[in-house]
């Protein structure tokens, strides 16, 4: 007969206190032994995640240029980004050598469709310049950048100063929101990889995976960039661009200023002129962020836009301008409110307020892709300082070209970005100021200089 023990479940013998021991162990190194096989395969492959040329230069170190032979050339690790010509190291009798700086708009940027960049405002100046016959040598050296902003283009001109200039010429401000975030993102990602964390080659591919899942642009090659920006220029994605905060907002601005002010400190010590672009805008453009994710009574204002678009779309714009009139009254910060105003004042025709209203309706779009015009009101506050910093009005130079004063597909590409007929626009516009004002050879520079305190 086959004998049970009597002892209760909890008194009969466990296993021994090693083999418990060895039971996790195994368990451990199964778990382990994937993540183990797959850095060790890493590490053979030597696999590592390219900083994207278009990102470098976030830590506020930047050399675009490098000799070779009797000239300055791009160094080959911007030569995706940066498009300037080889110029002599050392400058030619006669030579007058000014140097356009900038983002994606002094860049050329010209959409995806165009695989050149178009005659950007620094190639079409160099045009006008030489048809000038005043027997200078004008040399224009093209140092815009796609996604650059004043963190970079101040680093661009603290180098250029070394290389000679007669002129600068600076225009930024589209960027401003885009290059802080990916800063902060980047000093984020560098700070994990100088840890101990860092060292894993699985978690850069990991980290890499997830950047991509989150429509990031950490480790993502040029051509990938080229695809997520085109969706999100298209105002139905939205909400792919993140809302800015007020904190966030204003922490950019004080950096713009202040690296603003250092710019026109380093141009005065180096005795260099210094022009500013103010930055246009599409005006028919809709607000990328038009209607916050936190207000106060949103279904009113939701409502309240419903009604709008309805009755744009009807017809019956007059009705809609009637409604929007009344929500603005409760809800004067929300962008959407302001730029389906615009609408309803430009199907009446009453195109002066529409533009006022488009413009408010750009300043107040909390996802800010085009400049507000706070930023442009800073480059005036900044040249009122510095008698040697001039101001190129690029809006009103673009408005006065159409009938209706409405900057908008007419002279853009997209949300920022001019066409080449827009660039022709600036282009001229820059010629005119620098005429005024005596900054061309043969005209009183000198006045400007010593107005600056450079006798």
């Amino acid at each position: 007969m086959r004998r049970t023990s009597r002892l209760p479940p909890d008194s009969r013998p466990g296993p021994a206190p090693g083999a418990r021991l060895l039971r996790v162990a195994l368990r451990l190194v199964a778990m382990l032994s994937p993540f183990v096989l797959l850095e060790l395969g890493l590490w053979i492959a030597d696999y590592q995640v390219v900083d994207n040329p278009l990102m470098r230069g976030l830590d506020g170190e930047l050399r675009i240029f490098r000799e070779e032979g009797e000239h300055w050339v791009v160094a080959p690790e911007h030569a995706q980004a940066i498009l300037a010509q080889p110029f002599p190291r050392s400058k030619a009798a006669g030579e007058f050598r000014i140097f356009s700086l900038g983002d994606s708009i002094t860049w050329g940027y010209g959409g995806y469709a165009q695989s050149v960049p178009l005659r950007s405002y620094t190639q079409q100046l160099a045009s006008l310049l030489g048809a000038r016959g005043d027997g200078a040598d004008y040399r224009l050296i093209n140092c815009g950048a796609r996604s650059f902003a004043s963190l970079r283009v101040s680093a661009v001109l603290e180098e250029v100063l070394d290389y000679g200039p007669d002129l600068v010429i600076v225009s930024f401000g589209s960027s401003e929101h885009l290059e802080a975030r990916t800063a902060a993102m980047w000093q984020r990602e560098h700070a994990i990889r100088d840890s101990w964390l860092g060292g894993y080659r699985t978690r850069l591919l990991v980290g890499s995976w997830l950047t991509r899942a989150r429509g990031g642009v950490w480790g993502l090659s040029v051509e990938e960039l080229r695809h997520r920006d085109a969706h999100l220029d298209a105002p139905q994605l939205a909400p792919l661009c993140r809302e800015t905060s007020v904190a966030e907002g204003l922490a950019t601005a004080a950096a713009t200023r202040a690296r603003l002010g250092a710019m026109a400190a380093l141009t005065a010590q180096a005795q260099v002129p210094l022009v500013l672009l103010t930055v246009p805008a599409h005006l028919r453009w809709p607000p990328f962020a038009g209607l916050p994710s936190q207000i106060e009574h949103r279904p009113d204002v939701e409502q309240a836009i419903v009604q709008a678009s309805t009755a744009l779309q009807e017809g019956r714009p007059r009705e809609a301008l009637d409604g929007l009139e009344a929500a603005l009254a409760e809800h004067p910060g929300i962008a959407a409110l302001h730029y389906l105003r615009g609408q309803a004042l430009d199907a009446t025709e009453r195109w002066d307020e529409a533009a006022r209203a488009y413009l408010q309706a750009r300043d107040l779009d909390a996802c800010p892709l085009r400049a507000r015009g706070a930023h442009n009101r800073l480059l005036e506050e900044v040249a009122a300082a510095h008698a040697h910093v001039q101001v190129v009005q690029v809006e009103p130079a673009l408005a006065a070209q159409l009938a209706d004063g409405i900057p908008d597909g007419r002279l853009f590409l997209d949300h920022c970005h001019p066409t080449e007929a827009g660039h022709a626009v600036l282009a001229q516009a820059i010629l005119e100021v620098l005429e005024e004002r005596g900054l061309l050879p043969g005209g009183d520079e000198a006045v400007v200089l010593e107005a600056a305190g450079h006798p």
